[in-house]
């Protein structure tokens, strides 16, 4: 769907300029909370907008909440951070 295709390439444009900030001799988890930040704010409840007015069905919501889902590992991975034990947004 071009709605939710079109966001996950804005979400992956993020990750890109977000790994711009990458220190291979510092602290990088302020780098992955503010991406998962970003996604938090501007495109959950976008999503949770488009299904509201039915433009959007479940299943076209939950693909695209996996989607979101491997954006926000990949970034944990390309940062080297370890997965977390607990977090709100991927335990979704």
């Amino acid at each position: 769907m071009k709605e939710t295709d079109d966001l996950h390439q804005m979400v992956q444009n993020w990750k890109e300029s977000w790994l711009t900030h990458y220190s291979t001799d510092g602290v990088n988890e302020w780098i992955y909370e503010e991406f998962v930040e970003e996604i938090e704010i501007y495109i959950i409840p976008y999503i949770g907008r488009l299904y509201d007015i039915n433009h959007l069905t479940e299943t076209d919501c939950g693909v695209f909440c996996g989607r979101l889902f491997g954006e926000i590992t990949d970034m944990r991975r390309l940062l080297g951070l370890q997965d977390p034990e607990d977090s709100p947004l991927e335990s979704s």
